[in-house]
């Protein structure tokens, strides 16, 4: 439906989200896939939905998500991304920089990142 604005996909139990799943949905503002069984997204699945305002992809299984996944959010005013086992390298170290993170270590010798604020980008910022 081209008029949809607000998309509640959250504790479906959902594995895998295809490239094209988005299309058509140009007034998208809320998308909301928490609590799921996420790992991956396509690096461009976003583009589909430029009038995006919120996403939340927390609770899911991201260990880490494509360069350039959030890139195509121009007018995004809050991302959640909070309990996910995400991995830490300097790619992912250099991103929680930019967006106001907590790294916490775990016993297992992994890292749990979570967000403390909003992010809060302009149009030309950029998650790199």
């Amino acid at each position: 439906h081209p008029h949809l604005e607000k998309l509640y996909l959250f504790s479906n139990k959902i594995v895998n989200i295809e490239l094209a799943a988005f299309s058509g949905l140009n007034n998208l503002s809320w998308l909301l896939l928490n609590n799921n069984l996420l790992k991956r997204l396509p690096s461009t699945i976003f583009r589909r939905t430029p009038r995006l305002l919120r996403l939340q992809i927390d609770s899911n299984k991201f260990m880490r998500l494509p360069e350039g996944l959030l890139d195509e959010l121009k007018i995004v005013e809050q991302v959640k991304l909070s309990m996910n086992p995400w991995h830490c390298d300097c790619f992912s170290l250099s991103f929680t920089s930019q967006v106001g993170f907590i790294v916490t270590p775990r016993r297992s010798g992994t890292v749990s990142l979570n967000v403390v604020a909003l992010v809060i980008l302009e149009a030309n910022q950029s998650f790199r």
